[in-house]
């Protein structure tokens, strides 16, 4: 169990069919079939943070804090595709021409805090007694050994998802592009954020916050200023 838990995920992809200054100079991308330019970029921020009197962590921090206890976590996923197609490149296509960015963003977490009983010296003299009697002392509980019980027990959870996603399609002035069936221009992304925080108390529980956040922006864009000829039939 780790009480605080930060996972950050940065991924950048970039496909760029370089510019040229003139006709005579003019890159070419040439295909039977169909043709693809395309980038694709993939990130994942994904985590637990957890405190509990059981774990070995748990346990230690329980003894510095006392009667508090917190579990935080924060992911933070940042993922970037971008295509670009320069001045005065030309890409011919038997087939299907496909110029695409593709981005999937994932912040996943869930904060947990948990507060034992403690011990019950009610229980124990009971378990102690059962014990005794023969026949029925099998069905007495394993005696308690968990931390002495606490009345005042405060528990914060705190969960912060954050993505922020690029996916980018260019293509500039003078660059021509021709399919001899389905030409595809396109940016696009998907993103995913999941938050979970929980507090669990007890006979020793007093109060219990949860505190859980998600943002998402996504810039998605395809900007062509070039020349784009499809003959699908």
């Amino acid at each position: 169990d780790l009480p605080l838990n930060v996972d950050v995920r940065i991924a950048s992809a970039e496909v760029y069919v370089k510019d040229t200054t003139n006709d005579d100079a003019r890159t070419l991308i040439q295909g039977d079939g169909d043709v693809s330019i395309k980038s694709f970029t993939r990130s994942t921020a994904f985590g637990n943070a957890s405190m509990t009197d059981t774990g070995t962590l748990g346990r230690i921090a329980t003894s510095k804090l006392g009667s508090f206890g917190l579990a935080i976590g924060f992911m933070w996923s940042q993922p970037k595709a971008v295509t670009s197609i320069g001045r005065n490149v030309k890409v011919d296509a038997g087939g299907d021409m496909n110029v695409e960015s593709q981005v999937h963003a994932l912040a996943n977490n869930k904060s947990t805090v948990t507060a034992n009983t403690g011990t019950d010296s009610k229980n124990n003299l009971s378990n102690e007694l059962m014990s005794k009697i023969p026949g029925i002392k099998t069905f007495a509980d394993d005696k308690d050994v968990t931390p002495a019980t606490r009345y005042d027990r405060r528990q914060l959870a705190a969960s912060m998802q954050i993505i922020k996603s690029t996916s980018t399609v260019r293509v500039d002035t003078g660059a021509t592009r021709s399919a001899g069936a389905n030409a595809t221009i396109k940016a696009s992304g998907e993103s995913e954020n999941v938050g979970e925080s929980v507090t669990t108390a007890f006979g020793d529980g007093q109060a219990g916050i949860t505190f859980t956040f998600g943002m998402v922006n996504n810039d998605i864009t395809t900007t062509e200023t070039g020349t784009v000829t499809a003959t699908a039939p």
